[in-house]
């Protein structure tokens, strides 16, 4: 969440820039609605109405990764609120973040935040 947090505050360019640009905040509330669901970036495309490259050259233009790039660090500041205040199990927490086990989502968490599901929960970092 931190690194969301962190972008740019310029007008142009940044989170609150794609909170502006209707299309992308129209995407951005979609998938802070629904981090369960299996997004793709044709499906996201689709809900801002453009073509896929558009919406993937428009969308890290202005938020600075790629559409996928954001869906996953979400899920997973998701994740991390979960297991370190909700006390969620790893399963609880990857099933509601969209993944479909414990495996996946523990190697995803583990590769962008650096630490494991286990030792947030138990408040180990």
């Amino acid at each position: 969440l931190a690194s969301l947090l962190r972008a740019p505050l310029s007008g142009d360019q940044g989170l609150l820039a794609a909170l502006v640009n209707p299309r992308l905040a129209k995407v951005l509330a979609e998938v802070h609605d629904k981090p369960e669901h299996r997004w793709t970036l044709d499906q996201l495309a689709d809900v801002a109405h453009m073509s896929r490259a558009g919406f993937a050259e428009l969308f890290k233009e202005t938020v600075g990764r790629s559409p996928m790039e954001y869906v996953t660090q979400w899920r997973l500041a998701l994740a991390y609120r979960m297991l370190a205040d909700e006390q969620a199990s790893t399963l609880q927490a990857a099933l509601a973040c969209g993944y479909d086990n414990e495996s996946s989502f523990s190697k995803a968490f583990k590769r962008e935040l650096g630490v494991t599901p286990g030792s947030v929960r138990q408040g180990k970092s």
